[in-house]
């Protein structure tokens, strides 16, 4: 199923989730990754997958949640998978309590995003973390990552149409701004 969507240049048509023709919400995890528990400098990376609508637009790691796994283990596949580095603490948005006694539960920070121009929603889960390692860009999915101090990325928020959506909404959220 597709959305035929307005995406600030031209119209596009964006894939979504569906079942028995009813467009789904499907889970993400976005991952804020800081280079230190001082929360002092950010990894941003541009998207990269070519024909995207939002190639070029600065991100964080994020993706699906896959069926199966706890918000833990999505967080660090989707770390790692986008950008080599590997999570060392957590910070926020993860916590494990035992209220059941079968299994732990984790429990995330969700911020609801509008998708591409308001095509559909989107529900990202999102976590906070110390990363270490050298970030990496994944070739057809991001470029340019690095470090940025956070009172840089308040000031880039300003303009957040030089973010994917979500991002800009994860970030304004985590930081504080708008």
């Amino acid at each position: 199923m597709t959305y035929l969507v307005w995406d600030g240049r031209a119209m596009v048509e964006v894939p979504v989730a569906a079942q028995e023709g009813e467009a789904l919400v499907v889970p993400n995890v976005a991952v804020v990754l800081y280079d230190s528990p001082g929360r002092e400098r950010l990894l941003l990376q541009r998207r990269d997958k070519p024909g995207e609508p939002v190639r070029g637009l600065w991100e964080i790691p994020s993706g699906r949640w896959r069926a199966g796994e706890s918000l833990r283990e999505a967080a660090l596949r989707e770390a790692g998978e986008e950008t080599g580095l590997e999570i060392t603490e957590w910070l926020s948005g993860l916590t494990r309590t035992e209220a059941h006694s079968r299994r732990p539960i984790e429990a995330g920070r969700a911020i609801v995003s509008v998708g591409v121009e308001s095509a559909y929603p989107a529900l990202h889960v999102v976590v906070e973390a110390v990363a270490v390692g050298f970030p990496r860009p994944q070739k057809g999915e991001t470029a340019d990552p690095g470090w940025f101090e956070v009172a840089v990325v308040r000031a880039m928020l300003a303009s957040p149409l030089e973010f994917v959506e979500y991002a800009a909404a994860v970030l304004g959220e985590t930081l504080g701004v708008g």
